[in-house]
């Protein structure tokens, strides 16, 4: 009879992540050891490599946010306010440091072709939901899901630099102006008077 992992992979998984986000960088066999309480024997005997290791945490967190897409796209609301708060409800894991911790995640998958082919996936998923809730065609040209999608990563990193409030009540009014401005009538709130911004 096998004898029962003490730690299970997950555990071991999501302390590579965390370590990761701390040390900025795919961490040692010895410092996931030290990390999960086991021996450095014990995890290349699972993973094999510190490359495959990090890979398979790398997946891990990408399992996470697509299903947590998944979720958000299912309950989004149709027309331009759904849009907007599905990239809101998004934004929520930045809050409290999580935006830093997801670039250093971001600057490991950037290294990785198989966690670049799911971040392209993950926008063009975006782009898609965005675009059938603002009434687009869903189609191979989404300009209007790209534009929106695009202001909200670049809204995200300002809001990273300023430090302060929630991210979602950063992006909102951003993200509620672009609408307004490339389709004309859309989008939540008061429409600007002319000459006034």
């Amino acid at each position: 009879m096998p004898r029962r992992k003490s730690v299970p992979d997950e555990q071991i998984l999501d302390d590579v992540l965390g370590l990761i986000e701390q040390v900025g960088g795919a961490p040692s066999f010895a410092a996931v050891a030290a990390a999960s309480g086991l021996a450095p024997a014990t995890l290349v005997q699972r993973f094999g490599t510190k490359e495959a290791m990090v890979a398979a945490a790398l997946a891990r967190a990408w399992d996470r946010l697509e299903a947590r897409t998944e979720r958000a796209v299912a309950a989004m609301a149709p027309g331009p306010e759904g849009a907007v708060d599905l990239l809101v409800e998004l934004s929520g894991d930045y809050d409290g440091g999580g935006y830093v911790d997801g670039l250093v995640l971001l600057r490991e998958d950037l290294r990785r072709s198989a966690t670049r082919a799911r971040g392209l996936a993950w926008l063009h998923r975006l782009e898609t939901a965005v675009d059938a809730a603002i009434g687009g065609t869903g189609g191979a040209d989404r300009p209007v899901g790209r534009l929106l999608v695009s202001l909200w990563q670049g809204e995200l990193a300002w809001w990273g630099f300023a430090g302060q409030g929630r991210a979602g009540d950063h992006v909102r009014p951003r993200l509620e102006h672009l609408l307004r401005a490339v389709l004309p009538g859309a989008g939540p709130g008061p429409r600007p008077e002319p000459g006034h911004r």
